[in-house]
């Protein structure tokens, strides 16, 4: 959520709830529901560009590979740590 504040050109929570409680007409939020659709947007065109013979090929990769090694910064963090965990799970199962 803070991502998509952060591209819609808001500094973060205090300035959107700032935004939303002045009265005065602002240009920049007009539609509350553009801010919200942004991420579902840019998810979609991020599923829409990955074919699947890449990620096919990714996992053929992934299995003959003697590592993995995940790397994570910021916000990627968690995802990289949930990724994490489904590989290990992935790895007993086998």
């Amino acid at each position: 959520m803070s991502r998509a504040i952060r591209k819609c050109g808001i500094n973060g929570f205090n300035e959107l709830r700032y935004r939303l409680t002045v009265k005065e007409s602002d240009t920049k939020i007009q539609n509350m529901g553009e801010i919200l659709n942004k991420p579902l947007i840019e998810a979609q065109r991020v599923l829409e560009q990955i074919s699947m013979t890449t990620i096919l090929d990714m996992i053929t990769v992934m299995k003959n590979s003697r590592r993995i090694f995940v790397l994570d910064r910021g916000l990627t963090e968690y995802a990289a740590q949930e990724f994490t965990l489904k590989l290990q799970l992935l790895t007993l199962a086998f």
